[in-house]
């Protein structure tokens, strides 16, 4: 028998733009100029179910370099590594729920039938659920 009780769905917290958005922890730009690639740019914005703007959203991309490299402890594989390609993004969204990245296209990977560049997008108010401790002690 299971003796948690859901608590009741919950926002991230007033600590979402000024940790995760803060001008240090953004990353529009993925390359420098001596980054190895074609350049691209990723432009894109964020809705809600209604189509209305999100701002204040956090968009965060990840990709291989231009070889097919991942910068990640995990990719040994044998393409070089670009030591001035970052690889990894993060943007807040404007108050037209906007975002943007500049970045090299993606070399092939040989785990993948093609070239991509994986994203995730959180906001404010997004939900979680929470679970109380055991004994019904408030969590």
């Amino acid at each position: 028998m299971n003796t948690h009780l859901l608590t009741s769905s919950q926002t991230v917290g007033p600590f979402f733009a000024p940790t995760l958005l803060r001008e240090d922890a953004r990353r529009n730009m993925l390359t420098l100029p001596e980054t190895v690639g074609e350049r691209i740019r990723i432009e894109g914005r964020v809705l809600d179910g209604d189509g209305v703007p999100v701002p204040d959203a956090l968009v965060e991309i990840w990709q291989a370099n231009a070889y097919g490299r991942y910068n990640h402890p995990a990719d040994h594989g044998p393409a070089p590594l670009d030591p001035s390609f970052l690889g990894f993004g993060r943007s807040g969204t404007a108050e037209d729920g906007s975002y943007w990245f500049e970045t090299v296209k993606p070399g092939p990977v040989p785990f993948l039938r093609s070239p991509l560049v994986p994203s995730r997008r959180s906001r404010r108010s997004a939900r979680r659920r929470g679970r109380r401790p055991r004994g019904g002690a408030p969590g």
